[in-house]
Order: structure tokens, then sequence, then C-alpha cells
């Protein structure tokens, strides 16, 4: 019996941080630069990263950039994404640390 209610609260904790990640990847687009500067450097000082050097040649750049979009091309042509509607769905039964 302890070892199923251990696995229950993992699992509570998997959909919990998945329900989070999900509710930051709908909240992101939706912010400015600014913000979206913000927010990237608050994450950095939680998890304690030094910044990258201020300047970096235009060539390096683009590399960074089109392997970006290959990663992202490569991810929706194998499927792993969800339409608005999907993600609505799915939505309506999140559970909610408050809730509980």
């Amino acid at each position: 019996l302890l070892l199923f209610l251990n696995f229950v609260i993992q699992i509570s904790c998997v959909m919990t941080m998945m329900a989070i990640d999900n509710e930051i990847n709908h909240y992101l687009p939706l912010l400015g630069l600014e913000e979206k500067v913000a927010v990237l450097s608050r994450i950095k000082e939680l998890l304690k990263i030094e910044d990258e050097p201020a300047t970096i040649s235009r060539e390096e750049y683009l590399i960074r950039y089109n392997k970006e979009l290959a990663e992202a091309e490569a991810q929706i042509k194998a499927g792993n994404y969800m339409t608005q509607e999907q993600l609505e769905k799915e939505s309506e039964n999140w559970q909610y640390e408050d809730e509980e």
C-alpha cells in the first residue's frame, strides 16, 4: 500500500509539473520582448546559469537559429505538437494545487 501511495504521489507531481509546463507554454507567446527578457533572466537566476557572452558572431547566431528551427520542424513532422483544440480539451482535466 505504501508503495502504491508513493507511486500515486509521484504521478500527481508529474501531472502537476506537466500542467504547469503547459500553462507556461500557453502564456509565453503572449509576452512582449521586454517581458520575455525578464522571464528569461529570472529563470537563469533560479537555475544559477551565467549569461552567455554578450556578443556572438552573426554566423554563430544564424547557426543556432537555424538549428532551433530545424529541431522545431522535426518535432512538428513527428507529430509532437498539440492543436489549440487539443490543448483546451486537455486543460479541462488539469488540477491545480489550490484545487486539491
